[in-house]
Formats: structure tokens, C-alpha cells, sequence
């Protein structure tokens, strides 16, 4: 580990976003695409179509909300980021959007947060999405005071295949950027087991 430099615990969780619990959940929205799919559409469902409501009022375009989880997700807030329009969305978009992303979450001093993983659709692989995320929180938390874990969420249908591309990008590990540590927790897990036991994998 780079001497002052807070580590970065990375976890793979096989649950749904919403289950998962976080200081924070990430969710990014394309300003074409409706119904509203994967981690930012079961939020809007749980939060009773709040979320919705606050793209077609145009409160978002462009740029960033946080609202509150009443109580009815695993955290207590989501931090909900403009993504654009869809077509032509790639790793490029994705790992600026990560890296504004974990700014915001280490402003509202987010020990954890939970990250659809998927929500950026077939447009990036697996192992493209895994790099850029992993890349966009690593070099911001390099300036950070604070360690930070961060619950990647991947779809259950698909999980080996994630599970795998986040195993990959951090054994490759970012340029620069805070040290890594991979965790891996099992759906069961995810929904009994507290946040701070989870089954160790790998340390790097």
C-alpha cells in the first residue's frame, strides 16, 4: 500500500442495488432512455416513481441530485447523475462519470457505495465498465483522507461474467490511484450479513 494513501475495498455483490447496504447508492439515467432500467429503475420503483418524476420535470439535465431513500432502500441516500444520451455511450463517457461521481460521493463523506455496475447496457463490456469505474474511483481517492469500499452490484442472470471482469481490473490495477483489495460477498450474504464481515477473496 502506497505510504498515506487510503485503500480502496472493492466488493461484488449478486444482489440488486437497492438491497444492497451503503452510505450511498450511485445511479446514472439516460436522458432517451424510459422506462428507466436496471439500478435507477428499482430505485424509482421503491421511491414510488420520485425519481422519474424529477426527469420529466427537466430537474436534471445535465446535472446531478441527491435524494433521499426514505427508508425504503438499503441506503439512505442516492446520488443520481445525468448520463446524456445513450447511443454513443462507451468507457470514455463512463470513466468521466465515475470520476465526478466519486468526487461527490467523497464530498458527502460516503464511507461505502453501492454501484450498478451494468447500468450503462451492451454499449460496454464487463471488463470495460470494471476498468473505468475501478479507474475513476481509485485516482480520486488517491487525494482523499479516507478509505472508501465500494459494493459493485452485477446482475444476477450474469454474475460469473462480472464477478470475473472485476477480479481482471483489479489484478491488472489502475495506474496510479489508491491501492486495491477485492472482496466478494454472495447474494445471501449481501441481505444477512452486516457490511463489515465480508468474505475475503483476494488482497492485493
Amino acid at each position: 500500500m502506497k505510504p498515506g494513501v487510503p485503500e480502496l475495498a472493492v466488493e461484488v455483490r449478486d444482489d440488486a442495488l437497492h438491497r444492497v447496504e451503503s452510505a450511498c447508492a450511485v445511479v446514472g439515467v439516460f436522458d432517451d432512455q424510459r422506462p428507466l432500467r436496471g439500478g435507477a429503475g428499482l430505485v424509482d420503483w421503491r421511491l414510488c416513481g420520485r425519481l422519474g418524476a424529477l426527469l420529466h420535470e427537466g430537474r436534471l439535465a445535465g446535472r446531478w441530485a441527491l435524494l433521499s431513500g426514505e427508508g425504503r432502500l438499503g441506503t439512505p441516500r442516492v446520488l443520481v447523475g445525468a448520463l446524456g444520451e445513450s447511443r454513443g455511450f462507451d468507457t470514455s463517457r463512463l470513466a468521466t462519470f465515475t470520476a465526478e461521481a466519486a468526487q461527490r460521493v467523497l464530498e458527502l463523506r460516503a464511507g461505502d457505495v453501492a454501484w450498478d455496475l451494468a447500468f450503462a447496457g451492451p454499449a460496454v463490456t464487463p471488463d470495460g465498465a470494471a476498468a473505468a469505474v475501478l479507474q475513476g474511483f481509485s485516482a480520486v481517492l488517491e487525494a482523499a483522507r479516507e478509505p472508501l469500499t465500494l459494493r459493485l452490484c452485477v446482475p444476477g442472470d450474469e454474475g460469473l461474467r462480472w464477478r470475473v471482469a472485476v477480479e481482471r481490473a483489479v489484478a491488472r490495477r489502475p495506474r496510479g490511484g489508491a491501492p486495491l483489495r477485492l472482496s466478494a460477498v454472495d447474494a445471501r450474504a449481501s441481505r444477512e450479513a452486516t457490511p463489515a464481515a465480508p468474505v475475503i477473496r483476494r488482497a492485493q
